[in-house]
């Protein structure tokens, strides 16, 4: 993954399917915040999701 700064409450498209959350490639979202790890691998990101009909 490419390491990038992501505004805060900017918009952002999803680059592949999160099938367990009912997520596609393609849809919207609004970035929120992000959350650290506590062992120090890949912080996490919590995004509001703008979904499409489906």
């Amino acid at each position: 993954m490419t390491q990038s700064k992501i505004e805060l409450y900017g918009k952002i498209c999803l680059n592949r399917d999160f099938p367990e959350y009912n997520l596609r490639a393609g849809d919207l979202a609004t970035f929120i915040d992000t959350v650290p790890n506590p062992e120090g691998i890949e912080e996490g990101y919590i995004l509001e999701s703008l979904q499409r009909n489906r």
